[in-house]
């Protein structure tokens, strides 16, 4: 049955509810009618652009801004931590202190990458890693490395921090990111980039 409506002040909420639309900020002093017949009316907030967050210049800039972060979880500052780039939250990749066992239908370690993921990004959630140069997709249990933002002089990656050479963003790098999940295209990545595995990362279950 259609809701009762008291007041025609009312009749929007209402409809939006019975519609189960989300509730949308509106105003009497609006003109624009939302639907039509509808008495009230209401002021829609414009389409905000997606963005990652905003990374530092330079990677230790990156490392300065988030190293003594704690994780929101453990409340302690990872030993191998990870800054989502959807919230800006720092987790614990592949620590016990935030895992869980035989989560759903799994039966083997879930990490607080994949935890986060389910909470922050739905399927697919992208990770800067903090003592390695390389982001890590998370996308429904799969994981994998992509390309980092961040390059040395040479237009190169330094993954494993060898090099000592400075790095910085590259703005391609990080929009072709931007890209991924903007077009939820981040599991085709997954599989297009190589396996943890193949890097000889040490993945236990899932991260």
């Amino acid at each position: 049955p259609l809701p009762d409506i008291a007041s025609v002040s009312q009749e929007f909420i209402a409809l939006l509810k019975y519609l189960q639309f989300p509730e949308y900020e509106w105003s009497q002093e609006d003109t624009w009618d939302i639907i039509p017949g509808c008495k009230s009316t209401a002021t829609i907030s414009p389409a905000t652009e997606f963005n990652l967050v905003d990374l530092p210049q330079t990677f230790r800039g990156l490392l300065d801004k988030y190293k003594r972060l704690k994780c929101r979880n453990c409340q302690t500052v990872p030993q191998q931590g990870a800054v989502c780039m959807f919230c800006g939250d720092v987790v614990c990749m592949s620590s016990d202190c935030c895992q869980e066992i035989g989560r759903g239908e799994l039966d083997i370690p879930v990490y607080e990458c994949s935890l986060h993921t389910i909470k922050c990004g739905g399927s697919g959630c992208m990770f800067m890693l903090l003592k390695q140069s390389d982001v890590l997709i998370d996308f429904v249990g799969i994981s994998g490395f992509v390309f980092s933002p961040y390059l040395d002089p040479y237009g190169e990656e330094d993954p494993d921090l060898v090099r000592g050479l400075p790095l910085t963003i590259n703005k391609q790098r990080y929009d072709q990111l931007r890209q991924m999940a903007l077009t939820h295209s981040l599991h085709a990545n997954v599989l297009l980039y190589p396996s943890l595995e193949e890097r000889e990362f040490d993945a236990r279950g899932l991260f």
